[in-house]
């Protein structure tokens, strides 16, 4: 928190600083974990699940790395794909202003993109596990890279179908990130945000009903 959003080439004083893990799956999921029961708890339901997050992190060993683990306690880490001697995560910096409650974010990310054939080799012996057997499998993705997101969810389609086994849902949140429009038709569930219906509004009713 800064009393006003700084001038170029000024110094300022911080009045506050909060570091928190972020990620909008991973805050999904970590909602998931306290509503949904796990497999632990079968007996005393009729359903339960498993919460899986698939992300690109730092060295194994590095303090951001551990620290990201530490806050999803209930959340499986087999997916993690980790870039060795790499000591940072992905980070976003948020300059909050008290004079007008504005908030201006910054990003940085070191670490090298999921790769498809990362998501492949991680995600079919999941889907595939006997353990699972004809249980469904809801695959969640967070729409940043479309040129890697697309060729996944292709496959995922191609190898497993629709409306069967494997739930696909995508999240649209910025409308710059184009390469999202082709993904969209192979999703069973699309979350849309504000400012991507502004800037791109339905087609058809069927679509603005959806919404």
């Amino acid at each position: 928190m800064l009393p006003h959003f700084p001038e170029e080439d000024t110094k300022l004083r911080a009045t506050k600083v909060e570091r928190r893990r972020g990620g909008n799956t991973a805050n999904a999921l970590e909602v998931f974990t306290q509503l949904l029961p796990r497999n632990g708890d079968r007996d005393e339901s009729k359903y339960s699940s498993e919460q899986y997050l698939f992300t690109v992190l730092p060295d194994y060993l590095s303090e951001d790395t551990k620290t990201v683990m530490l806050s999803l306690p209930n959340v499986s880490s087999e997916l993690f794909q980790f870039r060795k001697d790499q000591p940072l995560a992905a980070s976003s910096y948020i300059i909050q202003s008290a004079h007008n409650q504005s908030r201006t974010i910054v990003s940085a990310n070191p670490l090298e993109e999921m790769t498809v054939e990362e998501f492949k080799t991680g995600v079919a012996p999941l889907i595939d596990d006997p353990k699972i057997g004809n249980d469904d499998v809801w695959v969640h993705f967070e729409g940043r890279v479309p040129e890697v997101l697309l060729p996944c969810v292709t496959w995922l389609r191609e190898t497993y179908g629709y409306k069967k086994k494997v739930k696909i849902s995508l999240e649209c949140e910025k409308p710059d990130r184009v390469g999202l429009k082709d993904v969209v038709p192979l999703a069973d569930l699309v979350f849309y945000s504000k400012i991507w219906a502004e800037v791109r509004p339905p087609t058809t009713s069927r679509m603005a009903s959806e919404w």
